[in-house]
């Protein structure tokens, strides 16, 4: 039986670690080391390496050695790397043996010539002889093996053919090390995407119990929406939560009794003020402070103590949703208050001048919030001062609860004309009902008319002048008159003869003519221009062909002259009717632009009402 060599018996060993290298799923980097080590007891190298593509895919770069320093590695892989061009004036023996596929042995690098830049570096290390073995794995190059000798040594086909097998076991074992890396990176990444969809599903469980909290307060009528919100987001973070509205004032408050006034003040100091209006939501004082609303008009500030955890992703989720909630409940009130104070008041006293179409009463019910038919009445209510008719016009609340079914109100000056819904409204319910409301207002309210019962908003022109004719009855003050109390004499309180209209024309526009006439101005035409345009001075000066500083010099004139304001509500309407009077006294046909029933002369009519009464007579 034939003996193998100690060498040949050394090789075999070696290769048989390599080997067993492929099913040890070792990281890359200690797979390549290892590989190194091995291979460098093989016949007494004095180094090895394994260089491997860099990230540019232009250079070789050691990836694992054995025998070599540190700075000799930095060496190679920064100062004078092995660059893969083939226009390199001296391509190193590992590039040489990567781009074409075959081994490089030299058995003494100083006396081989072409390779002077190489010999600087194997003085640096100290090898004489070096080959250079491709590493393929699947027909495919992925680096190069490299054995150093510092001794000039004649490379033999039986070493030449152990480091061949070597580089190729070496190459399977890089390959799948790599597969191993990728296997074990996939995992943590997996391990870590459970950890953090459980962690996610945790904060989600939690987040929609918040939610579901915050969004179930809604169903319980006990308190406001407000304070609902507040009580709920307290619960959820566990501290004191303040509302407060866009006037600074406290809207609700839910938590520990103390903390109130602090809260408040920090909410309204004027460097948190200021913060809100370019951030919505901030620390400051141990405080979180969520901005309630846009931040170029907030409705509110939400101030929750202690301050929210830092990363408490679910409170803070929590807080603005508590905040749009707010937001919204707040924006509902404003909007509600302006539909009662200013939409619906100029809806009510436009239908009562006949000044909308019968094709637009449909969108004014909508205003209103009442079907176009259905039974209604008119109340006419003349008070002892222009502030008690405001406030029983803007806060109906003492009619509602003296019995009166009130849709709305509007006043002028010092009358209020309330509109009713009269399904259960009969002339016993409706004396009961100003009885009590006499009670209640004692010297606020003086006279009260109530027209007959319509069956149309568009009737409303026709129950005002009821509900007039009522009020002016000779009555005593402090009574209820209904107009089918006055029989026969309400059909003539509704008459109104030519002469009487020219009085109401002349009041108005014949100092505006005798001005006219005397200085050559165009007043009159100036105001029928700034009504046409429904009180807008731009489109009134664009239609006059006037500059609008103009217009505004006319105007102020115009008041000047006939006592009025055209911002005033009740002082347009007597010019709008003054105008009207005359168009029908001269027996001209409206203008489609100025019908009384468009939209333009409607928002001329629908100015803050302020003055005295709108035709009513003054109180007794």
């Amino acid at each position: 039986m034939p003996q193998l060599s100690k060498s040949s018996l050394e090789s075999l060993l070696i290769l048989a670690d390599i080997a067993r290298a492929l099913d040890d799923f070792r990281p890359l980097q200690e797979t390549l080391e290892r590989i190194c080590e091995q291979v460098a007891s093989l016949r007494g190298y004095a180094a090895t390496a394994l260089l491997m593509l860099n990230d540019e895919h232009n250079a070789l770069a050691i990836r694992g050695s054995a025998g070599m320093s540190s700075a000799y590695v930095e060496h190679i892989n920064r100062s004078q790397r092995v660059l893969l061009d083939e226009g390199t004036a001296e391509l190193a023996p590992s590039a040489h043996a990567f781009l074409h596929g075959t081994e490089v042995a030299i058995s003494d690098i100083e006396a081989e010539p072409g390779y002077g830049a190489w010999k600087t570096s194997a003085q640096l290390l100290g090898y004489r002889a070096v080959v250079s073995v491709p590493v393929v794995v699947r027909s495919r190059m992925i680096g190069v093996l490299n054995c150093y000798g510092s001794a000039p040594h004649h490379h033999s086909d039986e070493e030449l053919e152990v480091l061949r097998l070597v580089a190729r076991l070496a190459g399977v074992a890089i390959e799948t090390a790599r597969m191993a890396s990728e296997q074990r990176r996939a995992t943590d990444e997996l391990r870590a995407q459970t950890e953090q969809l459980h962690r996610k599903n945790q904060q989600l469980g939690a987040l929609f119990a918040a939610v579901s909290h915050l969004t179930g307060v809604l169903a319980h009528a006990d308190v406001t929406v407000v304070t609902r919100v507040a009580q709920a987001l307290a619960d959820i973070s566990g501290g004191s939560v303040l509302v407060c509205g866009e006037d600074g004032r406290a809207v609700a408050f839910a938590g520990v009794a103390d903390a109130e006034v602090r809260m408040h003040r920090i909410a309204t100091g004027s460097r948190v003020v200021r913060r809100l209006r370019t951030e919505a939501s901030f620390s400051s004082d141990g405080h979180s402070l969520v901005r309630v609303g846009a931040g170029a008009a907030p409705l509110g500030t939400l101030v929750l103590w202690p301050c929210l955890p830092e990363g408490n992703h679910v409170a803070e989720v929590a807080a603005a949703h508590a905040a749009a909630i707010v937001a919204a409940e707040l924006q509902a009130g404003r909007a509600d208050r302006a539909l009662t104070t200013y939409a619906r008041p100029a809806v009510l006293l436009a239908l009562a001048h006949g000044l909308y179409p019968p094709d637009q009463v449909r969108e004014a019910a909508g205003v209103l919030g009442v079907p176009v038919e259905q039974p209604f009445r008119l109340a006419a209510v003349s008070c002892g001062s222009t502030d008690e008719a405001a406030h029983l016009a803007l806060v109906p609340g003492d009619l509602r609860a003296a019995g009166w079914p009130v849709v709305t109100g509007v006043h002028v000056g010092t009358a209020v004309l309330v509109l009713l819904e009269a399904e259960h409204a009969t002339s016993e319910t409706l004396r009961r009902a100003a009885r009590e409301l006499f009670r209640r207002r004692q010297r606020g309210i003086q006279r009260m008319g109530v027209s007959a019962m319509f069956e149309s908003l568009t009737q409303l022109p026709v129950a005002r002048d009821e509900a007039l004719a009522a009020l002016a009855s000779p009555q005593t003050a402090g009574a209820l008159v209904l107009y089918e109390d006055l029989g026969v004499f309400g059909s003539v309180a509704r008459g109104l003869s030519a002469n009487q209209a020219r009085e109401v024309v002349d009041a108005v526009l014949r100092p505006l003519r005798t001005y006219d006439a005397a200085r050559g101005t165009d007043l009159v035409r100036t105001l029928e221009a700034y009504v046409r345009a429904g009180g807008q001075p731009r489109a009134a000066a664009e239609a006059l062909d006037v500059h609008v500083n103009t217009l505004h010099q006319r105007l102020r004139r115009c008041g000047e002259l006939s006592a009025f304001d055209p911002h005033n509500l009740y002082d347009m309407s007597r010019i709008v009717l003054a105008l009207e009077l005359e168009r029908i006294l001269h027996g001209r046909s409206p203008d489609p632009a100025e019908s009384r029933g468009s939209p333009a002369a409607l928002r001329a009519s629908v100015r803050a009402p302020r003055g005295t009464t709108d035709g009513l007579p003054p109180p007794t």
